[in-house]
């Protein structure tokens, strides 16, 4: 699939937290986030959800999340977050959602060098429109974006 840059506008979202050490897997995660997702008011996008990632103190964080209009309520347990406006490299992945990840290593070790762009501090995050048809999917299509210079 092809990369291609887009600014992308502000969006906060709000969901349930992955971090080391909590002895669950993402996939677990989703799975959680999808029982209480209609805990969510203030929701905007039905259909739609995000998955960000980042690293902090050296590991890994991931949140799964609806996007949510600002000062929405927050139900017990979840997290809410701002993804900053900017620049963003897209990737469209088309396949299941456990091979996302051999994807992000491609955009880091060859795409985005070979476009000579710098991925920038923050969270990547993937997006889940109505091309989303499934975890095992092999036709499932996932945004991926990637903040850059």
């Amino acid at each position: 699939m092809s990369l291609e840059i887009v600014d992308h506008p502000a969006l906060e979202v709000t969901g349930l937290l992955f971090e080391p050490g909590q002895g669950e897997d993402i996939a677990a995660l989703w799975r959680r986030f999808a029982d209480r997702a209609g805990e969510i008011t203030g929701r905007e996008g039905d259909a739609e959800w995000y998955g960000l990632s980042w690293r902090q103190a050296g590991a890994m964080h991931y949140l799964a999340a609806v996007a949510t209009a600002p000062g929405a309520p927050l139900p017990a347990g979840m997290v809410r977050q701002e993804l900053p406006e900017g620049r963003y490299a897209r990737y469209v992945h088309l396949g299941t959602a456990p091979s996302v990840a051999k994807s992000l290593g491609r955009l880091f070790a060859e795409l985005l060098p070979a476009r000579g762009l710098q991925p920038r501090p923050g969270a990547c995050f993937e997006h889940y429109t109505e091309a989303f048809t499934g975890v095992d999917a092999q036709d499932s299509q996932i945004y991926i974006y990637v903040p850059v210079y």
